[in-house]
């Protein structure tokens, strides 16, 4: 119990800067990607999209998390239908 509080409190996100349009480093249009951004609400990205002073930050999650969303997507319709 307590490891997984731990995990909810203290997650750590990687967040890495790229090049894009552009073979040379530290040219082009610098944009940040949060890989396996599972969790985070829309606020915290666009808190960090903020505090990273770029709009083009990209953000990406787990196969296992699309599909759950998926899936709680799909209830909420049947429940709308029943």
């Amino acid at each position: 119990m307590v490891a997984e509080l731990r995990e909810l409190i203290f997650k750590i996100y990687r967040i890495y800067q790229v090049d894009a349009f552009t073979k040379e480093q530290f040219r082009g249009n610098p944009d940040e990607v949060v890989p396996n951004a599972d969790g985070l609400t829309g606020e915290q990205m666009q808190n960090i999209a903020r505090e990273l002073n770029n709009s083009e930050t990209a953000f990406t999650w787990s196969a296992r998390s699309i599909l759950l969303q998926e899936i709680k997507t799909i209830l909420l319709a049947l429940m709308k239908i029943v």
